[in-house]
């Protein structure tokens, strides 16, 4: 996982997200806290991007980006339980090759604070200004990848969350119901 905002954690916890410019991917990053999931994984420091992309191409090729937004209303799941190996090798086999990224938001009260004082600061959504904070890194850095950064394609498979995400409501594109979850590969 590549850091893509500061860690939100100490001065930063319940801030809105810092865009980070040090990249360091040696590992998969942490899962964000969230109830009802085991693992010693889980971390605060958690805001993380995973890029996925076919191989023996260079990172010249400009490829578009599939940019995948995990649902579960906010308070629940994960980018590792969404890899994108499958939807990459669709692509390759088509003809038509994408890279897929993925990312790590802060879910429930971490995520999106309640009540007055919350609103008062400012930081009710942070969650969706992780997602807001992941797609600016990836418009500034998925060159280095072999991505084009004007060919980025917000996917999602959450109705609620699809339907709240910033600009997105009412919209045409506001969520892909499952049924509709195969097509997504062919953008």
């Amino acid at each position: 996982g590549i850091p893509y905002a500061e860690p939100p954690v100490g001065s930063l916890r319940l801030e809105h997200p810092v865009l980070k410019t040090d990249i360091d991917a040696q590992t998969f990053g942490l899962v964000c806290l969230q109830e009802g999931v085991v693992t010693d994984e889980m971390s605060e420091d958690c805001l993380t991007v995973n890029i996925l992309r076919p191989t023996g191409l260079s990172s010249e090729d400009s490829l578009p980006v599939m940019f995948w937004i995990y649902g579960s209303g906010f308070s629940g799941g994960t980018s590792s339980s969404y890899s994108g190996s499958n939807i990459i090798a669709q692509s390759v086999t088509r003809g038509t090759p994408i890279i897929y990224v993925n990312h790590n938001y802060r879910l429930g009260p971490l995520g999106f604070p309640q009540g007055q004082e919350a609103a008062d600061r400012g930081v009710i959504n942070l969650g969706t200004r992780d997602q807001l904070t992941a797609l600016e890194w990836v418009q500034q850095n998925i060159g280095l990848f072999g991505g084009d950064k004007a060919k980025v394609h917000k996917c999602m498979i959450c109705r609620l969350s699809g339907i709240t995400s910033p600009n997105r409501w009412g919209k045409r594109w506001s969520y892909v119901d499952r049924s509709d979850a195969s097509k997504l590969v062919d953008l």
